[in-house]
């Protein structure tokens, strides 16, 4: 599962803060991802959220009876592509395109992690390959991890 965004990585607070019922999911309450809405109303909710919710209702958190998807509408897009979030390597990136945006990061190698020998925590480009003595077997070592 990937990483949820705090609200500390919001770069640009204030477009945040005022609408927050236009781009935070009225089911689970959070930045909207992978966003839908209900045609009649508009209410928005994250994909997940709704396909869940459809599972026991048959109408949107706000009582629409059929309950019917569609896309965000474009005042809703605009706006959740106004909010810049920074991913944990430090770019800026728009909300609709932050989770897309973590899977392919050129930066990722600098996240940090820990040697399996000596518990060292460092950035990923830090470390090198080698295998064990089971070829089958590769394990992350320190590049200078000393303790063995």
């Amino acid at each position: 599962m990937e990483p949820e965004i705090s609200e500390d990585q919001i770069i640009n607070k204030e477009i945040f803060k005022g609408f927050e019922d236009e781009i935070t999911c009225s089911i689970c309450l959070k930045l909207l991802r992978d966003p839908t809405s209900c045609s009649k109303c508009e209410t928005c909710f994250c994909k997940t959220c709704i396909e869940e919710w459809m599972k026991k209702n048959n109408s949107c958190t706000l009582k629409c009876t059929p309950l019917e998807l569609k896309d965000i509408n474009i005042s809703q897009r605009k706006i959740l592509n106004k909010i810049n979030i920074k991913c944990l390597n430090g770019c800026s990136v728009p909300l609709l395109d932050y989770y897309n945006h973590i899977k392919t990061c050129s930066l990722e190698k600098n996240k940090e992690v820990t040697c399996w020998n000596c518990s060292k925590v460092c950035k990923e480009s830090e470390i090198k390959m080698s295998l064990s003595d089971v070829e089958e077997l590769k394990q992350l070592k320190v590049s200078n991890c000393y303790s063995g």
